[in-house]
């Protein structure tokens, strides 16, 4: 642990370094979990590393997928501190929530973006591309208007939200411009939650009994 500590000292405040970063911020607290120790999740140090990664997986447009982050206790216990508790809400709307949640969060907290060194027009952009990921998710087609409405955007931005979604692979689709729809071919999964679990108990059992 205390190696992926130095490091993460010497990466601290090089942006050029942030995926390396995210990267270790994970491991160490990983570590962390598995010494399972009260006094090791009250060290300053464990406590600005777990504030690091919430910001960083907020903040790094290829971060999708939280839901290892999500488990880690150091995580969890940023809604124990008044200072970080509105942090962690804004961490649960990015790992499983939308845009919505989002505006109306940002509308309680408009100040916190800032306390955090987050961008608002960035996490806008991100939310928009996990919110259209998260309505393509199992669907076929999807209509400019269905797209248009849950972005919050006008009909004419569909085709530039869904080329931003494709090019960092959130998604896989085709833009049929005739008709206004849009093909669906893939879909990051962003969690994977209990009925997911379910559906492929079930595909598991099938496949054996054939």
């Amino acid at each position: 642990r205390e190696i992926y500590g130095a490091a993460l000292d010497v990466l601290k405040d090089q942006p050029q370094t942030n995926e390396l970063r995210y990267k270790y911020l994970k491991i160490y607290l990983e570590f962390v979990q598995q010494e399972n120790s009260p006094a090791v999740y009250n060290e300053a140090r464990t406590k600005e590393f777990a504030q690091s990664l919430a910001v960083m997986s907020i903040q790094l447009p290829n971060v999708v997928k939280l839901e290892t982050v999500t488990q880690l206790t150091a995580i969890k216990n940023l809604g124990q501190d008044s200072k970080t508790k509105t942090l962690l809400e804004l961490f649960t709307i990015f790992e499983q929530k939308g845009l919505p949640d989002f505006s109306e969060w940002h509308k309680k907290n408009p100040n916190t973006l800032k306390e955090f060194g987050l961008d608002y027009e960035a996490c806008l952009e991100k939310i928009r591309l996990l919110t259209l990921c998260s309505l393509a998710a199992g669907q076929k087609s999807l209509s400019y208007e269905a797209v248009a409405k849950a972005l919050n955007i006008g009909k004419e931005d569909v085709e530039f939200w869904v080329v931003n979604a494709v090019s960092n692979q959130y998604m896989g689709a085709q833009i049929d411009e005739l008709s206004e729809s849009i093909h669906i071919n893939h879909t990051t999964q962003r969690n994977f939650g209990q009925e997911d679990w379910k559906n492929l108990k079930t595909t598991i059992s099938l496949w054996r009994s054939k």
